[in-house]
């Protein structure tokens, strides 16, 4: 399926799309996730013997994907239905953490421009396809420059914020990507029958008059690839 990654960005809608390559790639290696696979699922096609190079392609195209979109909700619903992977009101949060917080790394601090004593807000969250965890985010974000009803939205429930937010046609700019995933790395994790991380973005979201909005820190999992066969699939 040479075609898949324009197939996929063309069926983003165009408030999803957004400028391309990040500024700055970095190669990493990480380690094996402590998440199992999705009971059930049809994505033990990774785990075959020889699979390591068809795993790294559809990495790299959802990495892709994403560095060419302005939401990564939208991308992952369109990467998700892609693969028969969507779930019925497409890609949904995990709320693990949410609140103000007093300490920020410096560097996020720098990019949000942030007022001395503006509030700013951090979420930490997974994102899921059904059962399929695609990714864990942290996301700072300053809420004075958010409409209160999408503030509220973002405290009180589990809808993710680009969903929330996508009304303020909102753009996101890549910053540095890590390729976390290796053919050693997935084969340590198909033997031990783990989960693994496929690489890690940091983002920029800002207004449409670019005033920053957010940043996020994104790792996407193996769960994004736990479909049916995706080598089977690169053949065609």
């Amino acid at each position: 399926m040479k075609h898949a990654l324009p197939l996929l960005v063309a069926a983003l809608p165009s408030a999803a799309l957004g400028h391309g390559a990040a500024d700055s790639m970095h190669h990493d290696q990480h380690a094996v996730t402590d998440v199992k696979p999705s009971a059930g699922a049809s994505m033990n096609w990774w785990a075959k013997p020889g699979s390591e190079d068809a795993v790294l392609v559809q990495a790299r195209m959802l990495n892709e994907a994403l560095l060419a979109g302005h939401s990564a909700t939208m991308v992952l619903d369109a990467w998700c239905a892609h693969h028969g992977m969507a779930a019925p009101n497409g890609v949904s949060i995990q709320k693990i953490s949410s609140g103000t917080v007093e300490k920020i790394p410096a560097h996020v601090r720098k990019a949000l421009a942030i007022p001395r004593g503006a509030d700013i807000m951090h979420r930490r969250v997974r994102l899921l396809c059904g059962g399929h965890i695609l990714s864990e985010a942290d996301n700072w974000y300053v809420p004075a420059r958010i409409p209160p009803v999408m503030r509220e939205t973002l405290t009180t429930t589990d809808v993710s914020f680009g969903r929330v937010l996508a009304p303020l046609n909102f753009t996101r700019k890549p910053l540095t990507l890590k390729m976390l995933a290796t053919a050693k790395l997935i084969s340590k994790a198909a033997s031990q029958g783990h989960g693994f991380d496929l690489f890690a973005h940091n983002a920029l979201l800002s207004l449409p008059d670019g005033q920053p909005l957010a940043y996020v820190q994104e790792t996407y999992k193996s769960g994004a690839l736990e479909f049916v066969d995706g080598a089977d699939t690169l053949s065609h």
